[in-house]
């Protein structure tokens, strides 16, 4: 298997490792911004995308910082391979035409929605599908504290609290907005708000609050960055 890794970040590590757990004889290429860039143990750096034309490569994963997605896309869609992209696919809605092309062109494509693939979310897409039961409303919530998601690392400075690096728990923590998708399909219209006048006292929203109509029942969901002790809830009242 070889594969190739677009950004070398946090992410990317793990997927790494995950990759070597499946197959520890995998090739495993990277494609770096700058040669001075720290390396990785068994990878293989490279720093132009068409050292690699003409090569078989698996699939790609994009894990780059969100802003950078479009350009990561535009360089992998070259290989003609599948692809593997971080959440969320952009930033913007800059992309769109990139997307629309891969879709055409029929390239296997999956964003890192991972949530999905939870029993206990599976097990609810089940039984809204096939228990007939009026869903009378839907609570989604999801804190964090961004301070401790990267050790070492100043907090301020990450994508996450940058909104021009795509930071911002709006688009950052899309998980539950995605998988009330996945689940109810798409709501009639959606009210949110977002702020970020915690006391993080970061730029990107580090709070977020949606209600989205699907016409028989409302879902709420809350995001926020700043809750120091982790929570991630689903309440469906029936």
């Amino acid at each position: 298997m070889r594969v190739l890794v677009i950004g070398l970040g946090s992410i990317a590590r793990k997927h790494i490792a995950a990759l070597r757990n499946i197959d520890p004889e995998a090739e495993i290429l990277a494609l770096r911004s700058s040669i001075g860039a720290p390396s990785c143990d068994g990878v293989r750096d490279i720093y132009d995308i068409s050292a690699i034309k003409g090569t078989k490569i698996d699939f790609a994963i994009i894990s780059t910082p969100t802003s950078e997605h479009l350009r990561s896309l535009v360089a992998a869609r070259e290989l003609d391979c599948p692809l593997f992209i971080e959440k969320p696919v952009y930033h913007t809605l800059e992309c769109e035409s990139v997307v629309r092309e891969l879709m055409s062109s029929g390239v296997l494509t999956y964003v890192a929605c991972n949530l999905r693939f939870l029993d206990s979310l599976r097990f609810i897409k089940n039984a809204v599908e096939t228990r007939g039961v009026a869903v009378n409303e839907v609570n989604a919530y999801c804190g964090s504290y961004l301070p401790e998601w990267r050790k070492d690392v100043d907090f301020r400075k990450v994508y996450s609290s940058v909104p021009e690096m795509g930071g911002g728990v709006n688009i950052d923590l899309i998980h539950e907005i995605d998988y009330l998708y996945w689940i109810f399909g798409i709501p009639e219209s959606v009210v949110k708000v977002l702020r970020n006048g915690s006391s993080l006292g970061i730029r990107a929203v580090d709070y977020a609050n949606y209600t989205m109509d699907y016409g028989n029942f409302c879902a709420s969901v809350v995001l926020n960055y700043y809750r120091r002790d982790y929570k991630r809830t689903l309440e469906i009242v029936w």
